[in-house]
């Protein structure tokens, strides 16, 4: 790994990145590197009935439209595939940094690189990172000084996997729970999403009741 000097700017929930920057590990990029190479080897294994789709060309023949078919469904069965698979490593890769089981503050920002990494291979191909590693990588490196107020935020806000922001603060160090205010703020979000729902469910028999008076009528 290795570091370079560079100002701190502010990514999203507000967790500020330190004044220098690490370059992921070697074992990391390594990971990646392959993720990113999978769309290829996918494309190889579906290759031979996507050659034949394409010499069928335009024709009308019963062959030809199935050759199509094969085709397309290949093409959805190496999406599904891919998906799975870069979504199981970016899962399996979260579970791994909580066995983590001392942080200093190089190692933070160590980690921080390292999932940032892994969250931008995950972006590039189209499948969106675990809350658990975007977690990571915004509060690994956060200050110490600020980290309870960031955490705070975030998990009142929804924007941060509790958990993780538990196992990074013991990580680190420092002390932090969540707060009463951000456990009732959730809670609240989970009552107006209930709420909402019943709302509809009212609304839906309104509807089903006024149209059975329009059938009467």
């Amino acid at each position: 790994a290795g570091a370079g000097s560079g100002a701190g700017v502010t990514p999203g929930a507000g967790a500020v990145v330190p004044s220098f920057s690490a370059y992921p590990l070697a074992a990391v990029t390594a990971v990646g590197e392959y993720l990113m190479a999978l769309p290829q080897q996918l494309e190889v294994l579906m290759g031979d009935e996507a050659a034949a789709a394409a010499a069928a060309g335009g024709a009308s023949s019963p062959e030809a439209a199935a050759l199509q078919a094969e085709a397309a469904e290949g093409d959805e069965l190496a999406a599904e595939w891919l998906d799975k698979a870069v979504r199981g490593a970016g899962l399996l890769y979260a579970d791994t940094l909580l066995q983590v089981r001392a942080l200093s503050p190089s190692g933070g920002a160590q980690l921080a690189a390292d999932a940032e990494y892994f969250c931008n291979v995950m972006s590039a191909l189209a499948v969106a990172p675990p809350p658990a590693l975007i977690t990571a990588q915004l509060f690994a490196a956060a200050p110490a000084d600020a980290f309870g107020q960031l955490a705070d935020g975030a998990a009142a806000a929804g924007s941060a996997d509790v958990k993780v922001l538990k196992a990074i603060a013991g990580m680190r160090g420092i002390q932090w729970t969540e707060t009463a205010t951000t456990a009732a703020a959730a809670a609240s979000g989970s009552h107006g999403s209930a709420a909402s729902d019943v709302q509809q469910q009212q609304q839906q028999q309104q509807q089903q009741a006024l149209a059975g008076d329009e059938q009467l009528l």
